[in-house]
């Protein structure tokens, strides 16, 4: 290579140049004190646009602007300038040239001709910013080839704006090569330094000097570049290393020459790098290898007491290659991590402060290399990227500093690269660092996911055409293809997936959107299934299981899973086991497997079923309506429209209907707890009896399921107790969403004096009592259209001259027949009278004012029981529950018997085992009660009793 240094601009001393740098900064100042002085005493004058002269010499070789015509500097009319003023950069708006070329006159239109333009720099498209100390501007990495001489406004150029003739001094040097081919289109320089990017540049002391600020290690020179001319490009001064010269023709090709001295390049100087001719044996074609990934996982580097040595090889990835680890460890011990963030490489105590992972079997070209990696909290980790001798490039950095989360960091080398390739990983701290994944020549581009609303559409042969159901997510040409290439059962127009129908069958069609520079390529599908029509939903009920079906009908119920269809003589259940989105009284169209759910047929959930919504608001046509007693019960096939009625419980999350003298349980099928039958949902119904209107969905030995269209409820709370006068009264409250009236039973005449009542209570006024407590019946008869029974309450008048009556039980140090500690004693305790059996309970003796239980080691059951009975009619039993933990807690419950021994069934349920709870018992005289508690294994002291009630009240 040959060199050739060029003189610099006009001849200033440094002394000078000094002085011109402290006028700027005095004019500067002193600019802004006469603006001051002018607002108030000068008058305005007439705005006059400022124009800047500036000259070429022909004596001064490429010293300013950027093009050349043999050793001269010449002007373009196209060519502009920024100045600043100390607060504002301004833009020039016209140029003249003279003088051959070599005077170029800048008018700016927002600067007045008085005014000062302390800082002026070209090429304007390139510049910034100008502020008191700098001129912001860029080099271009990309320059357009142009037969001797460089780019226009490729270079730039920075003056004192305070002279009448500024003189401009480039701030790059230039590269120049010669290339004797024919067809060459680009030529790319590659250096280990910065050759071009953005930059500040110093408008002091070290005038038009640049310090780089986003840089890149490359610059091309594209084009046409002619059979023995020369072209230069523009780069930062420097020292080269290693410089490279990549060549390409537009065959595609590339021939790439090496330098391995070091090239000097100052500031406004030329140095020739190459005159070549590249033979033909020379020229390769370039193509980006294979993708490679390897997702690290436990173990890949090592196990936490045997790290690889530096002599160790790692066989991972995709393909499989050989990779060599070499490292300095504080200790010899390694941590791996096979959660989310990647393999762990050291830890506090044990750090590894590098790690090198390198590669030679990966031949191919190399164009991007994917890694992703962390540190823990506070950490110090970075990495860097070599393949061969090229240091790859992340964001114009050879480094990156790890995130202390996953993150893919991508270097790119401008040009296709290979060679072994070296991976290094440096930690500053004692921290941990987790490398999760490495991935050579990944897709960078961005994916298309694309999607159809569906996944299978079913159409009708009679409707002739199949719209495409509409595709999301594509940003490229899309092309549709189906699996049925002989057009036998559809034509499809590939450009739009419009669908001609040809024959009834199945077939699947696939979108696909072409991938291009910016976009991965993405697919979609979906399977259409061509039928005759829809079959009736009896042929669906005849079908065997696993039958693909087709069907169609009304809309009749909507559970949380699906719904229910009828085409008014037949219904059939469609289950989604999703939310669906169907109304009732919409006309629907359903394939789909054929399925069962406890005898009654279905159409199944898997696979989904294909649905097609039509018109909503359609008539229902009920099948006839079936009334379910004990005789008829079991042995549903089908979903007959039924009517059941009976007290509706929650038992285990099942909202259950008992059905009179049956062990047979109806069951709501798959309710809508939010949905609202005649103004109530179904969990403020539980406790009451209700009338279910809808159909089976399922029909075994043990239960009917029923999905319910109406539910008709009356519910009633437990009657207040009563004095013996004449005219004494009790109230209770009844709850329905239908109507109802109150009244009397036939034998309660010479008890109940009245009964009244309003739209949410009954009201019952006794006759006067001289003898024993007496009970009566008051019914209530819900309206005729709802099917449900007439309900018939319980009241209690109490005795003449019985006093109401309230037994406390209380615990401490003097009431108990010995203080315990252990949850396996049984003891006793009296209080108010009235002596208690205690099993399993702790009372300690430390004076606790409360008793607890539950075992930490096995489900356990804590009891109290009256060792005699209470001679008054106990109406309710009271508990006062202090720190509880409820979850742990299965059930609280009273049971109430003529003896000490207690049968199966309890008379009440405390239903939150937290606070003050009471349970309302049918009143009467001389009973033994107990109450039970049921606790969870690992519960020790989950449930704790302050005090309990038993009260004639």
């Amino acid at each position: 290579m040959d060199g050739l240094n060029l003189d610099v601009m006009k001849k200033y001393s440094f002394i000078a140049m000094l002085a011109v740098v402290a006028m700027a900064a005095f004019s500067c100042a002193k600019e802004v004190e006469q603006k001051e002085e002018d607002v108030v005493t000068k008058p305005e004058k007439a705005f006059v646009p400022k124009v800047i002269s500036a000259w070429t010499d022909d004596d001064v070789a490429p010293d300013t602007k950027t093009s050349l015509s043999g050793v001269s500097i010449l002007w373009a009319t196209t060519d502009n300038i920024k100045g600043w003023d100390c607060t504002t950069v301004h833009t020039s708006t016209s140029t003249a040239v003279s003088d051959g070329d070599k005077k170029a006159d800048f008018t700016f239109d927002t600067v007045n001709v008085e005014d000062d333009l302390l800082y002026l720099a070209y090429p304007a498209e390139n510049v910034s910013d100008i502020d008191n100390d700098f001129v912001y501007a860029t080099i271009p990495t990309t320059q357009t080839a142009t037969a001797g001489s460089f780019a226009d406004k490729a270079n730039v150029a920075v003056a004192e704006g305070m002279t009448d003739n500024p003189i401009f001094k480039n701030v790059g040097g230039l590269l120049s090569f010669t290339f004797n081919n024919d067809n060459i289109t680009s030529v790319t320089l590659f250096a280990v330094y910065y050759l071009t990017g953005a930059s500040k540049i110093s408008m002091d002391s070290d005038f038009a000097k640049a310090t780089i600020l986003d840089g890149k290690n490359f610059v091309t020179v594209s084009g046409t570049i002619a059979n023995g001319s020369t072209y230069y490009a523009v780069v930062y001064p420097g020292t080269y290393h290693n410089l490279k010269i990549e060549v390409r023709n537009t065959a595609g090709q590339v021939a790439t020459y090496t330098n391995p001295n070091a090239l000097e390049v100052g500031r406004n100087a030329n140095l020739h790098i190459a005159t070549l001719e590249i033979p033909a044996g020379k020229w390769i074609t370039p193509v980006k290898g294979s993708p490679y990934t390897w997702n690290l996982v436990s173990g890949d580097l090592g196990s936490n007491v045997e790290p690889y040595t530096p002599e160790s090889s790692i066989d991972k990835g995709t393909p499989n290659m050989n990779w060599s680890a070499a490292y300095i460890w504080k200790s010899a011990a390694y941590f791996n991590n096979s959660d989310t963030k990647g393999v762990q490489v050291g830890s506090s105590g044990s750090p590894c402060y590098s790690l090198v992972l390198s590669t030679s079997d990966y031949i191919q070209y190399v164009q991007n290399i994917r890694i992703n990696f962390s540190h823990a909290s506070s950490g110090g980790a970075s990495a860097s990227v070599k393949v061969g001798d090229v240091s790859l490039i992340n964001e114009g950095n050879t480094v990156v500093d790890a995130s202390t989360t996953a993150t893919a960091y991508v270097f790119s080398s401008a040009m296709l690269v290979k060679g072994e390739i070296e991976i290094s990983f440096a930690n500053a701290k004692d921290k941990a660092v987790y490398i999760k994944s490495i991935d050579i020549n990944p897709d960078l581009r961005t994916p298309q996911t694309l999607s159809f609303p569906q996944a299978a559409y079913s159409v009708e042969l009679t409707d002739g055409t199949f719209d495409n159901p509409g595709l999301t997510g594509a940003n490229t040409s899309v092309t549709y293809t189906t699996d049925d290439p002989n057009e036998d059962y559809v034509s499809i127009d590939p450009a739009t997936g419009d669908i001609t129908l040809n024959a009834t069958g199945t077939v699947h069609i696939t979108a696909t959107a072409a991938a291009d520079e910016t976009y991965q390529e993405g697919t979609a599908s979906y399977t259409l299934t061509i039928t005759d029509g829809p079959s009736s939903i009896a042929a669906v009920i005849a079908a065997a299981n696993d039958a693909t079906v087709y069907t169609s009908g009304v809309v009749a119920e909507v559970n949380a899973k699906g719904f229910i269809i009828t085409d008014g003589t037949n219904n059939l259940t469609v289950y989604q086991n999703a939310t669906p989105t169907a109304v009732e009284g919409q006309f629907v169209k359903v394939s789909g497997k054929r399925g069962t759910y406890n005898n009654v047929p279905q159409i199944s959930s898997s696979p989904a079923p294909v649905i097609t919504y039509g018109e909503t608001g359609q008539s229902i046509t009920r099948t006839s309506l079936t009334t379910i007693t004990s005789s008829n019960c079991t042995g549903y096939t089908t979903s007959n429209y039924v009517q059941l009625a009976g007290d509706l419980s929650l038992v285990s999350s099942n909202y259950s209907i008992s059905i009179s003298d049956s062990d047979v349980v109806g069951r709501i099928y798959q309710p809508v707890t939010t949905k609202s039958y005649s103004g109530t949902t179904i969990p403020d119904m539980v406790g009451g009896v209700v009338n279910v209107t809808g159909y089976v969905a399922g029909s075994s030995p043990s239960l009917l399921y029923i999905a319910p269209t109406d539910i008709k409820f009356v519910k009633h709370a437990a009657p207040e107790s009563a004095g013996a006068a004449d005219n004494s009264s009790i109230s209770f409250a009844v709850s329905a969403n239908c109507g109802w009236t109150a009244d009397k039973g036939t034998d309660a005449n010479s008890i109940i004096k009245s009964v009244t009542y309003n739209s949410t209570s009954v009201t019952v006024t006794f006759n006067a009592n001289a003898g024993d407590a007496k009970t009566a019946q008051v019914v209530i008869t819900p309206a005729v259209e709802t099917g449900l029974s007439p309900v018939n309450v319980t009241v209690t008048q109490s005795a003449a001259g019985v006093v109401d009556k309230t037994y406390t039980i209380s615990w401490n140090s003097t009431n108990n027949s010995k203080g315990v500690s252990s949850y396996s004693n049984s003891w006793s305790v009296t209080s108010d009278g009235l002596t208690c059996n205690m099993e399993n309970w702790n009372n300690n003796n430390n004076g606790w004012t409360y008793v607890k239980c539950g075992s930490k080691n096995d489900a356990s059951t804590a009891t109290i029981i009256t060792n005699s009975s209470i001679t008054e009619a106990i109406k309710t039993v009271t508990l006062n529950i202090g720190a509880t933990n409820a979850s742990n807690v299965t059930s609280v419950k009273v049971y109430v018997s003529d003896s000490t021994t207690f049968g199966g069934t309890a008379a009440g349920t405390f239903t939150n085992a937290t606070g003050k709870q009471s349970v309302t018992l049918t009143p009467a005289a001389n009973k033994y009660y107990k109450i039970e508690v049921v606790c969870k294994k690992s519960s020790n002291g989950v449930f704790q009793l302050n005090s309990l009630e038993f009260s004639t009240k």
